[in-house]
C-alpha cells in the first residue's frame, strides 16, 4: 500500500489537465546511490493496464505507479513540500537503505523488496530414467 497525503493528491490533480493527462511515478536505475524517482506527466492512453497500478483520488485525480517499481514503493508515503525554493512531491520510503548527499538518488535492498521465492522442487533422477 502507498499512502498519498491530501495536499499531494490536490497538487497532482492541479498540474494535469484532468481529461487526458495523469502523473506517473517510477523508480529508475541511476544517480550515485543506484536508483532515483522519476516523476512524469503522461497521456492516459499510454498507461500499461496489465502492469501499471492506477491510484484514483477522491477529488477525481489519479497517480500511476510503474508496474516494475511497485514492489519497491510499497509502504511509502507521498507528501507535498512547499518552500521558498519551490514545491515538490516527497516519497518517504521505508525500503530505502541509504541516499546520496543531495537526496536525489537512493539505495534499496532489492533482495528484501522482491517477491518471496517458491521453495525449490526436488526431483528424483529415477523419474527421468527410461530403461527402454
Amino acid at each position: 500500500m502507498i499512502d498519498i497525503t491530501k495536499k499531494a493528491q490536490e497538487y497532482m490533480t492541479t498540474i494535469t489537465n484532468g481529461d487526458n493527462e495523469i502523473v506517473k511515478l517510477a523508480l529508475e536505475g541511476g544517480g550515485c546511490s543506484g536508483f532515483q524517482y522519476s516523476w512524469n506527466i503522461i497521456e492516459k492512453d499510454i498507461i500499461d493496464e496489465k502492469s501499471d497500478e492506477v491510484m484514483t483520488f477522491d477529488n477525481g485525480g489519479a497517480l500511476v505507479i510503474d508496474g516494475m517499481s511497485l514492489m519497491y514503493l510499497l509502504g511509502s508515503e507521498i507528501s507535498l513540500e512547499s518552500s521558498i525554493m519551490g514545491t515538490k512531491l516527497i516519497v518517504t520510503n521505508p525500503q530505502v537503505t541509504s541516499s546520496c548527499g543531495c537526496g536525489e538518488s537512493i539505495n534499496i535492498d532489492t533482495g528484501a523488496a522482491s517477491c518471496p521465492k517458491e521453495e525449490p522442487v526436488a526431483y528424483n533422477a529415477d523419474m527421468f530414467y527410461d530403461p527402454s
